[in-house]
């Protein structure tokens, strides 16, 4: 029997598929309210087929998809909670979250939340492998299926337990490792010799992966690394580490910022502009900006890696196919890996924001493509088709399908 959670840790908010948007949004609410409308009449119809696209169409039976994120007010998150809604959209599931949880207690806490509010699914992203085996018991005890979206995981008994999880159903992350070898390259482009690391603190499987591979493959590139700073939680932080750096090693000509979220990109710009160093020394970083083509336009960046979001889309459809009955690997797990996107010019940023994170509200995939990867509605669709999909991603991918 699902239970109740006594102390609420983290805030609860339930949103349904055609009316979620975010606080301090208003033409985004103004249209989702649209869309809430047109939806129920279109859900009121008579019309019930397959596969047409028509707004009728929908899953075998209601469920409602859970998404425990640290935020969705802004950033990557933000992104990921558009993408999934959306999904909701197209395929007819209910959405809601639960926001704010970053320690394994309070994600597990979050995991009982939205239990306790009926969910019949998780999206779930960890922030530490040690918090995996705790929820696949919380889940196989409730009957609630589960994918994590932003993470792979390299622990072998952590691996095996997730193997043995009934509920379990798979992951969707991002080669990690092709991050860092692009960061390497474009930095090498550019002429840097010697680069220094900065990002958040240690013990995130992902920006820990590509510190990690930076570091190993760096002379192959003609590249030293010098330093590493892994203290930064914002622009503050980034700003006084760059500092540092410059002031402590003068012949550093690169940084490769592995995670530029919660303003840390900013406070590197911002930093190297102060010290009149924007465009000497050359920054490679992961997320984008607000302002990034500018960056790269004028030398500072050498490149912006991110534009994962879909990721969340391939975990959500994994969930989709299992509970409308047609899992997608049968019996064993579903492993999805993606590429992340590399903007190197204004012309690439421009594409991106157009067809990605439109002002339209446009993104990487429309409603005709998420149903496309939902055997119930594309019955040829198979676990290698759908792998190719997830492979393909890319902007050469996206413009083939909107241009």
């Amino acid at each position: 029997m699902r239970r109740w959670v006594k102390q609420i840790a983290v805030v609860l908010v339930v949103v349904l598929t055609f009316m979620g948007t975010f606080s301090g949004c208003k033409s985004a609410t103004q249209t989702s309210e649209n869309s809430k409308e047109n939806s129920e009449q279109a859900f009121s119809a008579e019309d019930t087929t397959r596969g047409t696209g028509s707004l009728a169409d929908k899953l075998p039976e209601d469920f409602t998809l859970a998404m425990v994120v640290v935020t969705t007010s802004g950033g990557l998150f933000q992104k990921c909670a558009q993408m999934l809604e959306l999904a909701g959209k197209a395929c007819g599931f209910k959405v809601i979250y639960d926001v704010g949880a970053v320690s394994p207690e309070e994600q597990i806490t979050s995991v009982e939340n939205v239990i306790s509010a009926g969910a019949d699914a998780i999206v779930f992203i960890n922030f530490t492998t040690d918090v995996l085996p705790k929820v696949a018991q919380i889940c196989d005890e409730n009957k609630v299926y589960w994918a994590q979206f932003l993470r792979d995981v390299t622990d072998e008994e952590i691996l095996s337990f997730l193997k043995s999880s009934k509920y379990y159903v798979g992951r969707a992350y991002t080669d990690e490792a092709a991050v860092a070898l692009d960061a390497l390259a474009s930095l090498k482009e550019n002429g840097v010799t010697k680069a220094a690391i900065v990002g958040p603190t240690t013990g995130d499987i992902t920006t820990d992966t590509r510190a990690q591979v930076f570091k190993d493959n760096a002379a192959d590139y003609g590249i030293e690394v010098i330093t590493e700073v892994r203290t930064l939680t914002d622009a503050t932080d980034a700003a006084e580490a760059v500092n540092n750096i410059v002031a402590s090693y003068p012949d550093c000509d690169g940084i490769f910022c592995i995670s530029g979220s919660d303003s840390r990109g900013e406070g590197c710009i911002q930093a190297l502009q102060s010290l009149g160093k924007a465009g000497e020394i050359k920054l490679a970083m992961v997320d984008f900006i607000d302002g990034i083509a500018d960056q790269i336009d004028n030398g500072t960046v050498t490149c912006a890696i991110g534009g994962q979001y879909p990721n969340i889309l391939f975990t959500t459809m994994m969930l989709v196919n299992q509970l409308s009955g047609n899992p997608l690997n049968g019996e064993d797990k579903v492993l999805a890996k993606m590429h992340n996107l590399v903007l190197k010019s204004s012309a690439d940023c421009e594409a991106y924001f157009k067809y990605c994170e439109g002002e339209d509200g446009a993104l990487a995939y429309n409603e005709d493509e998420i149903r496309a990867l939902c055997k119930y509605f594309n019955p040829d669709l198979t676990y290698e088709k759908f792998q190719e999909v997830c492979d393909s991603y890319g902007m050469e991918d996206v413009l083939s399908r909107r241009q």
